[in-house]
């Protein structure tokens, strides 16, 4: 069943949603799975546990390149054929990559969903270029046409702290793209802290892409907020 608005509503009434401005991407783009890849891509020299495909697209006028990770199932969905298995989609938040997902993924694989986990332009291992409008409308967006390329219809979407008013913002934009949507919030009564990622994978994860040849363009886009300025309808 897809989102209602009065669904999405109700989750803006619990937690708010952010707007975001104006914004432009081509919804045509390129997906490849490089056999060979920089070992500093796009800033980022850490190793993922699976391979990095690339969705390359034009936003704002500029050339850009999205890591992101698309994992085959392990075994069958009960009520899906194998050849179109349930998708689910994971969305870290503003200070984690796609690969802190790693035992989400696991998890989900087992039970029988493909997932895709794309690194948020700006972030790891995607282009950070150094004037961009990031917004959740056009993260949002882009996140949308990066599933119009690898022809996804509808997904579970699963959004982890910044990326939770994102997952929203996304919601309230593209209801009939999502089947399911869980919010994994950074506070509450469980110590998700403690839970999540090992601290010393986090933090050479990080400390990786400050330190990485792109580090000054990656400062800049952690530093913009994304909820400046509100109030601007999306555009495709």
């Amino acid at each position: 069943m897809k989102l209602s608005i009065q669904s999405i509503m109700s989750l803006m009434a619990m937690g708010g949603v952010v707007t975001g401005l104006t914004t432009n991407s081509t919804p045509a783009g390129v997906i490849t799975t490089p056999s060979h890849l920089p070992l500093d891509l796009n800033g980022s020299n850490f190793t993922y546990p699976y391979p990095i495909n690339l969705y390359s697209f034009t936003s704002q006028s500029a050339a850009l390149e999205m890591a992101f990770l698309d994992v085959p199932p392990r075994r069958p969905r009960h009520g899906y054929p194998p050849v179109d298995p349930p998708v689910a989609l994971l969305l870290h938040g503003k200070n984690f990559c796609s690969v802190t997902w790693q035992s989400t993924i696991q998890v989900l694989t087992r039970t029988g969903y493909r997932v895709i986990a794309p690194d948020q332009i700006g972030f790891c291992k995607s282009s950070k270029p150094d004037d961009y409008q990031f917004s959740l409308a056009q993260l949002a967006l882009n996140t949308r046409n990066l599933l119009d390329a690898l022809d996804i219809k509808s997904v579970t979407l699963i959004g982890h702290s910044l990326s939770g008013m994102l997952s929203t913002r996304f919601a309230l934009l593209y209801p009939d793209r999502v089947d399911r949507l869980v919010l994994i919030n950074g506070i509450g009564l469980e110590d998700y802290i403690a839970a999540g990622p090992a601290y010393d994978v986090w933090a050479r994860m990080l400390a990786d892409v400050y330190a990485g040849s792109r580090r000054e363009a990656f400062v800049r886009a952690q530093a913009r907020p994304f909820w400046r300025r509100r109030g601007a309808k999306a555009s495709t």
